[in-house]
């Protein structure tokens, strides 16, 4: 009975011996995900990077994330059905045409041009009739289809070949025969350009090629043609394919000028005649297809290789979890496959549990069995099962260091402990219990030979094997650490499931960024290559990153890390790896790392592998302005009050999405900052303010550091209200108001002056009573007694002036009593206005004379400009009559702390004084505030102080109290300075030629 179940277990061992192929299949990309229409003619790229395809519905241009039609429907095309694409992308010169020539397009910067069709003979996609003349482009071509006609084929020189009736001739560029031979072809669909010869294989595979020289037999043909065979050639790409059933050849001459046959492709089968194109994007590995019924092929030439069963023994049979050498460069898996010369077959049966695989000096394999440790002999070619240790709870973990020793960890399935076992040499193949472990251990590493590290569910422990002693590392306190890589002791990777990964360096915990789709999250694992690499297994794909970029983050010296993303298309079966087994990842002795997947093994070579790269710059296409689609390379003036407008951004790029960064920023203040823009290349604003504005988008991969920057300056039409032209008509319109409000008030103060004048010669007579009065007051003032004495000083230097204007005036009369009417009213108010003056001046006595000394040091809030206001207008008319102009500078809501009576006594006297020295000159009253203290100034640009005159000033001004001096010439400053000091503040006089300014300053 067992002789018989070990033959039906050798039955199902060879049935399942074969190995799935890793086979090759396009993924079409049709009118679902945005083509036109499902029959492309041509796939060429252009110098910017974008892919263009002919369809029948339109010019099509893909950037490697979508597609944009051109068509009648947004340009002025008078037919959507186009047939081929020919030019050198080198110059940006690419042509097309539809069907019947009817247009000719130009595709030049990434656009489409239609083009004069008088010079269609100048383009490279001429055709002249059914079956006149016709320039070759590619094969197959609908137009050598139509019987025998002269087909041209350019070289790059402009030279050509002429191919007619079997004969071949070679001509310069202006049309000059060099040489003419008879050339022996079954079709011209097999005649095609590379490079500067022209070639064709003849059905029994024979390469001939034609040169400026002539026709030859070439035998430098390496790699074996395929019986059935079909050709396509596009003479923009230069690049020529052969298509068998199954196989895609690319014919490519390599250094030495031997033709090269090199695999592309193998998988599915193929059907030529609904095949059109091919592209090969080299630096990609991107091979595009265009069918005659799918749409767009895409196949990404595998640079990862995954093996798995063919044969399926379980459901799960293709799952994964650990990997080990089993001999250099020979890969074992805990289901018992090994993988050999790219091969993979199912040799042993081990245990269902395949998550542990050890292989030891002896090549003794070891494995887990969920309760138990079992132990394959090489020597029995591992049909031997030994177990080694049995427990009713989990082996979780096992481990095999350099001295030969085995570790292997229990989980208690009643509590969070462990136990540790270890296994040595000199035990045979028995386990022997060490330690209780106050945690679950996942894993299992050699931290030293003196010490092991732990990876527990609670954190990071650290066993010393001498003294047993666990000490736990309490920077990783309550993280669940799955897995761990030692680099060195001063360089732990550690592993948190579903919380990324960190590094344990100088008893700190460095926790780094994420991706975007934070993928990363469930990071399991960390492989280092010769190149500086970190690769990094998840559940959404593989990462690679530079090891330094990681230390530079960790270490502060920069704010970002690179992560470069690879997915399916890169050659996996399934974008989740697992990493809960052990050993989780390998790397063989020949370079390549190996990874376990939920649906095979993973394989590659990491110095094979090379980034996806991408056009070096970045593209503005379009605005989209409330649903309004604007050119705004070519019209860079958006509309006003729009509510959104969205900005298209290209940038062609044939690799995972995630990879390619691009980043916006608007300057529009301080605040601007860098913003992703989405997956579709759009970014939105709202409501931007009329006038310029600059968007800069800067484009990286995720594998570099450098940024490619575009800046793209527009501008928000203005309103009429804020345009430049109209603030400064306004302008001109506010100053003309001004300048008419000038003129009428000039008007009514002429007018104002003739009634004053007419009502001054009606009151001459009030005004002699006024004068009596006045000289009967001074008379009684020059009697008041001794204790009064500096009041009618004060008042007698106030009413001097214009009593001496008076005077002036009355002798005048009296003198020329013959004056005429104007003169006696000029007189007559001035006399008025003298009397009204010194109306006010016994007004400030009266004032002065009521107070008592409390009153006299007695502050209050006063205001500056009210006085000095009131006494302008006092002295307005002697200052008119002398030509005087006189300037309130002083704002309306300066104020100081004084005494209002006392202050307008000393502006009086200070505008009196001015006056008098001021004649035909200017006075101005200022005033300013300072930090401690506040100033009014009283400045006038009369003859000014003589340098004896300006040092009394200061002097008295500095020491009055004290000063002996008679009154005398300039008492009117005396009684300032007297002022002054009752109020508790300065005064300070500076003077010169043409200028005197005296300064009162008053504490705050």
């Amino acid at each position: 009975m067992k002789h018989n179940i070990r033959i039906i277990q050798l039955a199902i061992l060879l049935l399942s011996a074969n190995v799935s192929a890793q086979l090759d299949s396009f993924t079409w990309l049709d009118d679902e995900a945005g083509l036109p229409q499902n029959s492309i003619k041509s796939i060429v790229p252009d110098k910017y990077g974008f892919l263009w395809l002919t369809t029948e519905n339109g010019l099509v241009r893909y950037d490697g994330q979508e597609f944009k039609t051109f068509n009648s429907e947004n340009q002025n095309f008078s037919n959507n059905r186009f047939l081929y694409i020919a030019g050198k992308k080198e110059i940006d010169s690419l042509f097309t045409n539809t069907d019947g020539q009817n247009d000719i397009i130009l595709i030049h910067k990434g656009q489409p041009k239609r083009f004069n069709k008088k010079h269609a003979y100048k383009t490279p996609i001429y055709v002249d009739g059914l079956f006149g003349e016709f320039y070759a482009q590619c094969i197959p071509n609908v137009y050598l289809d139509y019987g025998t006609r002269p087909v041209r084929y350019f070289r790059s020189d402009g030279k050509y070949f002429l191919l007619l009736n079997k004969r071949i001739s070679f001509h310069t560029k202006y049309g000059k025969k060099l040489w003419e031979k008879h050339f022996e072809y079954t079709d011209t669909n097999s005649v095609f350009m590379l490079g500067s010869t022209l070639g064709y294989i003849d059905p029994k595979g024979v390469y001939w090629e034609c040169t400026e020289k002539g026709i030859s037999q070439s035998n430098e043909l390496i790699g074996k043609l395929p019986k059935e065979r079909s050709y396509f050639w596009n003479a923009s790409n230069d690049q020529v394919f052969i298509i068998s059933n199954v196989e895609i050849y690319q014919l490519k001459k390599i250094k030495s000028g031997s033709l090269n046959l090199k695999k592309l492709y193998h998988g599915s089968k193929l059907d030529p005649s609904n095949l059109s194109s091919f592209y090969y994007d080299e630096a990609n590995s991107i091979l595009f297809a265009g069918s005659a019924t799918d749409g767009l092929g895409k196949f990404e030439v595998k640079r990862f290789k995954t093996y798995k069963p063919d044969v399926l023994l379980s459901t799960r049979s293709q799952v994964f979890y650990s990997v080990n050498e089993l001999e250099p460069n020979v890969v074992l898996t805990a289901a018992g496959y090994v993988i050999k010369n790219g091969k993979m077959e199912k040799k042993y049966n081990f245990t269902r549990d395949r998550s542990k695989l050890i292989i030891d000096k002896e090549k003794n394999v070891w494995v887990t069995g969920y309760t138990s440790i079992f132990c394959f002999t090489s020597k029995s070619n591992y049909t031997e099962k030994i177990k080694v240790l049995h427990t009713d709870d989990d082996c979780s973990a096992l481990f095999y260091d350099n001295n030969d020793a085995f570790f292997a960890a229990v989980n208690d399935r009643y509590s969070n402990t462990s136990s540790l076992f270890i296994k040595t040499k000199e035990n045979g193949f028995k386990f022997e219990e060490i330690a209780k472990i106050p945690a679950k251990v996942n894993q299992i590493r050699s931290l030293n030979s003196e010490s092991l590290l732990l990876c527990t569910a609670v954190g990071l422990f650290k066993y010393f094997k001498a003294t047993k002693k666990i000490v736990k590392f309490e920077a990783t306190k309550n993280l669940a650490v799955r897995n761990a890589v030692i680099l060195n002791e001063n360089e732990i990777w550690f592993f948190s499931y579903g919380k990324g990964f960190r590094l344990l360096k100088d008893n700190k915990i460095f926790k780094f960024p994420l991706d975007d789709n934070q993928s990363l999250l469930t990071a399991h694992t960390v492989v280092p290559d010769k190149l500086g690499n970190f690769w990094i297994p998840t559940n959404k794909g593989l990462f690679r990153v530079k090891r330094n970029d990681l230390l530079n983050y960790a270490n502060g010296h920069t704010k970002k890390v690179n992560y470069f993303l690879f997915k399916k298309d890169s050659g996996f079966y399934s974008n989740e790896f697992n990493g809960g087994g052990y050993p989780n990842s390998l790397i063989t002795q020949d370079g390549n790392i190996w990874l376990p997947s939920l649906n095979g093994i993973v394989c590659f070579n990491p110095e094979q592998l090379q980034p996806k790269t991408s056009a070096e710059n970045v593209y503005v296409e379009e605005a989209i302005v409330d649903d309004q689609t604007i050119d705004i390379r070519n019209n860079s003036m958006l509309p006003r009050n729009f509510e959104r407008v969205v900005i298209k951004i290209v940038a062609p790029y044939y690799g995972i999405r995630e990879n390619l960064i691009l980043e916006a920023k608007l300057f529009d203040g301080e605040n601007s900052s860098w913003t992703r823009v989405h997956e579709s290349g759009k970014i939105a604003y709202t409501k931007l303010a009329p006038g310029k504005h600059k968007l800069v988008v800067r484009k990286r991969i995720a594998s570099e550091n450098d940024y490619k920057y575009l800046t793209l300056d527009f501008c928000v039409k203005q309103a009429y209200y804020d345009t430049t032209l109209f603030k400064a008509l306004m302008v001109l319109v506010v100053l003309s108001l001004l300048f008419g409000i000038y003129v009428v008030r000039i008007f009514y103060v002429n007018k104002r002056n003739e009634l004053l004048e007419l009502k001054i010669a009606e009151k001459t007579s009030k005004l002699q009573d006024i004068i009596t009065t006045l000289r009967e007051t001074t008379n009684r003032l020059n009697a008041q007694t001794t204790g009064n004495r500096k009041i009618i000083q004060y008042i007698t230097h106030d009413l001097k002036s214009p009593l001496r204007f008076m005077a002036m005036l009355s002798r005048d009369l009296i003198e020329d009593p013959d004056k005429n009417q104007e003169q006696l009213s000029e007189s007559f108010l001035a006399i008025y206005q003298s009397s009204n003056q010194m109306y006010g001046f016994v007004e400030n006595l009266l004032d002065y004379s009521k107070l008592n000394l409390s009153q006299l040091e007695k502050r209050e809030r006063t205001w500056v400009y009210d006085i000095v206001i009131s006494k302008i207008n006092l002295f307005k008319p002697i200052a008119m009559n002398q030509k005087t102009k006189i300037f309130n500078q002083i704002p309306s809501d300066f104020t100081i702390n004084g005494n209002p009576v006392l202050l307008r006594i000393i502006v009086h006297n200070l505008l009196d004084n001015a006056l008098k020295y001021s004649a035909g000159k200017t006075i101005i009253f200022s005033a300013s505030e300072h930090e401690t203290h506040k100033v009014i100034a009283v400045i006038d640009t009369g003859v000014g102080m003589n340098t004896e005159t300006l040092e009394y000033y200061k002097s008295l001004s500095r020491d009055f109290n004290n000063r002996t001096d008679n009154v005398g010439t300039g008492l009117g400053l005396k009684i300032v300075i007297e002022l002054m000091v009752v109020l508790g503040a300065k005064i300070e006089f500076n003077s010169s030629s043409n200028r005197t300014v005296v300064s009162l300053v008053f504490e705050k």
